[in-house]
């Protein structure tokens, strides 16, 4: 009596599976792709790194999640004013303490000295 209500709901079904599947491809492309994640804010990150002394710059900086919840944080940072091993250990250590407050699941570090020269700044310009 109602010949075309099969195929309406079939279509209507598919369309909703077809949503969902969109809906989560998106999201897997993402996380494939290496995308920001939406809730971390790197430009802050950042802006609070350069705030500690002897930092004076960084660059190479990459955040990225593995799997869509554990993120991994990554950087250059160029000291400055640097009279101690120690010193460096500290700034390293306060470094660590304000990006472990972003809970990361892994991060990276790379540190250059006033007279270092990055090496992926020499490749660069290869």
């Amino acid at each position: 009596d109602a010949p075309y209500l099969d195929p309406a709901l079939s279509i209507l079904i598919t369309l909703f599976i077809l949503l969902g599947v969109v809906k989560n491809l998106r999201e897997t492309l993402f996380v494939f792709l290496q995308g920001i994640p939406k809730d971390i804010d790197v430009n802050e990150i950042e802006r609070q790194l350069v705030a500690i002394e002897g930092v004076h710059s960084l660059h190479h900086t990459h955040v990225w999640s593995l799997e869509g919840e554990h993120h991994v944080f990554t950087t250059h940072a160029k000291l400055v004013n640097i009279d101690s091993f120690k010193q460096i250990i500290d700034i390293k250590t306060e470094m660590k303490r304000l990006i472990q407050a972003y809970h990361f699941q892994h991060f990276t570090i790379e540190t250059e000295l006033d007279n270092e020269t990055c090496s992926l700044c020499i490749e660069d310009e290869n």
